[in-house]
């Protein structure tokens, strides 16, 4: 994931180079070190065993991370408007690292903070007097989480996949080490011991 962050800011670096975009260079190391503080940070918590912490309300530990890659996302966007839509495009690649684990909610819902930290930097933007469709920002975000719904959809169909392939593993895991009948433990059982 933060490759991936790194190569969008390395995206924003080649758009200032050729003269695609401006931003001062400062603004661009500033927000580069924070991918790397923010990546460490997201990288420890599981790693030290801090994630006990978010295991309520985030067991596979989704959510946090995906709402800190909306964050920084957002935050590119924000240094390079020109860049904008490729940022909400990458927001689906972003969204594979979730792949059989997130379902149809969590996906709506990321997306939905995706959304919203798009349009705030719209918001900004349009602040900054950088000339700006609203009807055509307002339709891009639109169909964007018309695409997310769809998404949901998948992932979801996804998740159950997943979660009928554990519980089919677990059953013939049962299976091979009892017999049918009367469910005590197979003679081959006991040939390991």
């Amino acid at each position: 994931a933060t490759s991936g962050l790194v190569l969008v800011q390395l995206a924003g670096l080649l758009l200032r180079l050729g003269g695609f975009a401006q931003f001062r260079l400062r603004s661009w190391l500033a927000i580069f070190l924070a991918t790397f503080v923010i990546q460490g940070l997201l990288w420890l918590i599981p790693h030290r065993g801090w994630d006990a912490w978010v295991a309520g309300w985030d067991p596979h530990y989704i959510y946090l991370p995906m709402v800190m890659a909306s964050l920084q996302l957002n935050l590119y966007a924000a240094l390079v408007p020109q860049a904008r839509f490729l940022i909400l495009l990458v927001w689906f690649v972003a969204t594979l690292f979730m792949a059989g684990l997130a379902g149809f909610r969590e996906v709506v819902l990321l997306s939905t903070v995706m959304t919203g930290g798009y349009l705030a930097v719209l918001n900004q933007l349009i602040a900054q007097r950088v000339p700006i469709s609203l009807a055509f920002e307002h339709t891009f975000a639109l169909a964007f989480l018309i695409s997310s719904v769809y998404a949901g959809v998948v992932f979801e169909s996804l998740r159950r996949d997943r979660l009928e392939m554990q519980t089919l593993r677990r059953r013939l895991g049962e299976m091979a080490h009892t017999e049918p009948l009367p469910g005590l433990s197979h003679p081959r059982q006991f040939e390991w011991l």
